[in-house]
């Protein structure tokens, strides 16, 4: 019997609390003087439905009407929207009706009445009012008429005259005589002027003619004395150009479009505090009860404009809050940043390392050249030279490859996410991505740079001659610097032959880089003036140049500004970028494509560096075909061979709105078993270092499989011996990380039928 009372007393309790959390239903109409899309309006709206939907007790169904008094006051549109909101409401009964400003307020009055049940009233936003009738209680909108004085007095002392602009609607004339009562009592030695009867253009004119050391203080001016309306949001675009001296407002929606700041009232605070009141209302109490209350102010102020007028922040009321400030960006910005300063850490860490690890090899081969030198005359100790020599130079290259793959892996993530970043971030945001992304560039560029002058000391670079039309490459090189170029800098390009006679044998990336160097290096020391690159034919050789106007060199620096590693001291450290390594790149380049460098400079005179190349010219010249931007994936499959989990997410993202079916393996084994059993694979996406079974091995036994299946490895090695390895090892092509993903749609285009 004990056990079964328990029970009872239990699902009682229980139904209890089950009843009690069935939220109870509630009819609620907002009824706001003005149109949607007034930012004040707006505002309002969504904070009363935010607060009343965050109540756990109701469930509120919302109507919501807009008087649009702003634009028709006239007699004939009350009638007629009398007649449609009575009309339109006669058999709704509402549990509560909330009012937004004078109008909707005072069309409450004397209609609230005809509605089913007569609900109770909330209002917000009324100014000035003589009395509340019953049924009515709210957020009166205090405009902080004689604070917003006090503080413009007490910023500018040493004010010549206030102008007060403010409109004849009801609410400005409501403005107004507080105002004049507020002046006469509080400040009679006030010098100001009310700007009121007047048209927009005459507005825009006297503003204009308002003297240095004089204010403005806005109110409201939404209808001038023609007629002609304008909206809270707009009218500070249409005067401030016009307006040389400090604005000050007194609401939300002025600020951060023009004002300098004031005693605010804000439109999200004040729609809370009349959902708080309704709330009350629903749960139970009567109008009669809850006192008419006044919404909150506070002073705020625009961080622009302070610095603009050259405003000091002591002169501003104690607790202002000041918005747009540096800080204030950097505090809502604050985790990107702490990623940006780790991620910039991390790779000053690796640069760090490499460069020990690389000093330090050339510290070795330095001695392993010394001990072949001593010893070349003796075979056997000479023998054993040369194979330390050799050995090391295969150790390095291993290390070289590895760390290539070790930084270019984490790299393809870096950059490639970046990439997607900037389409789905605020523009903070955005600008933050876009730095991370030129940073790890910068690095990309930076590791290339020392890797191939590594190679070039172990005299492993390879020339890759084709047919080059030298002028289309300054062409590209000329609009990948323009886009980036400092505005008071121009670059000028200057073609010695026309595009018929313009084609020669070389090594493009090569040239391409010796151009870009020499670019680059220009537009680091010239700060005014232009940089010009151009060349002349001169029988056998093309001799290029590239001229700027910048700092110049002194010419005892003429030799050493080619050692690696030397740049030339100047005293504005602004100019000091990059590891000095250019310059020698450039001059190698040069020399193993046959030609020579050099340069004219003086100091304050600006330089001019030369160089030639052997003028091989190519006849015959085909027009390229060319390849879509992006393949037509449709109905195809692809397997991607990847191991790494974040450059595998980076592929997911690539193709997921390519209408592509996509596999994925993460090792050499997985690769050979989905090939075995899906004849469907038109292309396999490779990496090379893959636990289990590598990309090489997995890449053989799937061509025993299927001839024909195209292969395109992924590496994150950027030596040629590897590269030039890939096609006679099976592989259809390569791309090499960080991967581009035009490169790589560009070539699955080419295998794809």
């Amino acid at each position: 019997m004990r056990y079964r009372l328990l029970l009872i007393s239990f699902l009682l309790v229980f139904s209890f609390f089950n009843i009690y959390a069935i939220k109870k239903p509630v009819k609620i109409l907002l009824l706001h003087s003005y149109n949607a899309g007034l930012s004040w309006t707006d505002s309002l709206n969504r904070s009363i439905i935010y607060t009343l939907k965050s109540d756990s007790f109701f469930l509120p169904e919302f109507r919501v009407e807009f008087m649009d008094v702003k634009h028709d006051q006239s007699e004939s549109y009350f009638q007629a929207y009398t007649q449609f909101f009575l009309l339109k409401y006669k058999n709704t009964k509402f549990d509560l009706v909330i009012s937004t400003d004078n109008a909707a307020f005072n069309f409450l009055v004397k209609y609230k009445k005809y509605l089913p049940g007569n609900p109770p009233a909330v209002f917000c936003g009324l100014n000035y009012v003589d009395s509340i009738p019953d049924g009515f209680t709210g957020i009166m909108e205090d405009i902080e008429i004689k604070s917003n004085i006090q503080s413009i007095l007490k910023i500018h002392p040493g004010y010549k005259k206030l102008y007060i602009i403010n409109d004849r609607t009801e609410t400005g004339i409501v403005i107004r005589t507080k105002t004049d009562e507020i002046i006469s009592n509080s400040f009679p030695e006030l010098k100001y002027e009310f700007l009121t009867d007047y048209s927009f253009s005459e507005l825009k004119t006297k503003l204009a003619s308002i003297t240095e050391g004089s204010i403005v203080l806005l109110f409201t001016f939404n209808i001038d004395k023609n007629g002609y309306n304008i909206s809270y949001d707009n009218i500070l675009k249409e005067i401030n150009p016009f307006c040389k001296v400090p604005v000050y407002g007194t609401w939300d929606f002025y600020l951060n479009n023009g004002i300098v700041g004031g005693k605010i009232t804000r439109s999200a605070t004040h729609g809370e505090n009349a959902a708080d009141i309704a709330l009350k209302v629903l749960h139970g109490l009567f109008t009669s009860t809850i006192p008419v209350s006044f919404g909150t102010t506070e002073y705020m102020y625009d961080y622009r404009q302070l610095k603009f007028f050259k405003i000091k922040k002591s002169k501003l009321p104690a607790e202002s809050i000041i918005i747009n400030s540096p800080f204030s960006v950097l505090k809502k910005n604050l985790k990107v940043i702490v990623f940006v300063g780790i991620l910039i850490i991390l790779l000053i860490g690796l640069i760090f390392i490499f460069f020990k690890l690389f000093h330090k090899e050339r510290h070795i081969r330095k001695r392993e050249q010394h001990f072949v030198q001593e010893f070349k005359n003796k075979s056997t100790e000479l023998e054993n030279a040369l194979q330390l020599a050799e050995k090391s130079s295969q150790l390095k290259t291993a290390f070289l490859s590895n760390l290539s793959h070790e930084i270019r892996t984490p790299m393809n993530a870096i950059v490639g996410f970046s990439d997607l970043l900037t389409s789905t971030r605020d523009e903070k945001q955005e600008e933050y991505v876009s730095i991370i992304k030129a940073s790890s560039l910068q690095l990309l560029s930076i590791i290339n740079d020392i890797i191939e002058m590594s190679m070039i000391d172990t005299n492993q670079v390879n020339i890759h001659l084709s047919a080059v039309n030298v002028n289309q490459v300054i062409d590209e090189v000329y609009s990948s610097f323009s886009m980036s170029a400092d505005s008071k800098v121009e670059i000028r390009k200057k073609p010695g032959l026309e595009n018929s006679e313009a084609t020669i044998t070389t090594d493009e990336v090569k040239f391409r880089q010796i151009l870009s160097n020499l670019l680059s290096n220009a537009l680091k020391f010239t700060e005014n003036g232009f940089v010009e690159i151009g060349y002349f034919s001169a029988t056998e050789f093309l001799e290029f140049y590239v001229k700027d106007t910048g700092i110049g060199i002194d010419s005892q620096f003429h030799e050493e500004i080619f050692e690696r590693f030397r740049r030339v001291e100047h005293s504005d450290i602004s100019l000091f970028r990059g590891l000095g390594i250019g310059l020698t790149l450039s001059q190698s380049y040069v020399k193993i494509l046959g030609g020579n460098i050099w340069l004219h400079s003086e100091p304050g005179n600006g330089s001019t560096f030369y160089f030639t190349v052997p003028y091989k010219k190519v006849l015959n010249i085909s027009e390229p075909k060319l390849e879509p931007e992006k393949p037509d994936l449709k109905n195809h499959v692809i397997l991607i061979c990847e191991d790494d989990d974040n450059n595998l997410l980076y592929f997911k993202e690539l193709f997921s709105k390519t209408n592509t079916f996509i596999l994925y393996a993460k090792n050499g084994k997985e690769a050979v078993k989905v090939c075995r059993e899906n004849p469907s694979v038109d292309l396999v996406l490779m990496d090379l270092k893959m636990p289990e079974m590598n990309g090489w091995d997995a890449t053989k036994i799937i061509k025993g499989l299927r001839p024909d299946l195209a292969i395109i490895a992924q590496t994150a090695h950027a030596l040629a011996l590897e590269t030039n390895q890939l096609t006679s090892k099976g592989f259809d092509d390569y791309v090499t990380k960080p991967i581009k993903k035009s490169e790589l749609f560009e070539k699955i285009s080419r295998y794809i039928k």
